[in-house]
């Protein structure tokens, strides 16, 4: 018994890995989500530290895109290959999640930006 693997399937994993890559941090790190982070951590400390890893949100907007798009890599066992799929979608984010925190290590923060001086 031979299993092939669907490139269309494939494809969507790519895409969908990079979207809930770049979601996750934005949901976890940006500042722009810092008051919901909060607001959540003030009412469920558990949901909190939840929202405010990428790691573990990558894991919440890998099952919602799955269940949208339902992109069955190998296409035995719909629902085992929908797990596999969150996961394969995940592992990539967490990559994807990486470099993109590494690059925004680099940027300079709003508040120095704020600070800076301009010449008279």
């Amino acid at each position: 018994m031979t299993t092939t693997i669907d490139t269309t399937a494939l494809y969507q994993i790519i895409i969908l890995s990079l979207a809930t890559g770049a979601i996750a941090v934005t949901i976890s790190k940006a500042q722009v989500f810092a008051s919901t982070r909060e607001w959540i951590m003030k009412h469920n400390t558990w949901l909190g530290r939840l929202v405010s890893c990428s790691y573990c949100t990558s894991h919440w907007v890998a099952i919602f895109f799955v269940i949208c798009y339902r992109p069955a890599l190998i296409q035995r066992w719909i629902v085992l290959d929908l797990i596999v799929s969150v996961f394969v979608i995940v592992t990539l984010a967490a990559i994807v999640s990486g470099v993109i925190s590494k690059l925004t290590h680099f940027r300079v923060d709003d508040q120095e930006d704020q600070n800076i001086k301009t010449p008279d």
